[in-house]
């Protein structure tokens, strides 16, 4: 959670990053756990195993260029 950079969008969980940084440490504790328990459970909440993927060519860049 010390990688988290603010500004950031949400994911599907709707959790913004600026709302993990700025918690107690009880609050970031318990995240860190359920975040772990998820991971070593190999299961999430449904919600967040779907995505929305978007892209945004480079400025200056043709759009239909795979590199933009």
């Amino acid at each position: 959670m010390s990688k988290l950079k603010p500004g950031k969008s949400p994911g599907r969980d709707n959790i913004h990053p600026e709302f993990v940084i700025h918690q107690s440490t009880t609050t970031s504790g318990w995240l860190c756990a359920f975040y772990t328990s998820c991971y070593q459970r190999l299961k999430l909440p449904k919600t967040w195993r779907r995505a929305s993927v978007i892209a945004l060519p480079k400025p200056n860049k043709p759009a239909e260029d795979p590199k933009s």
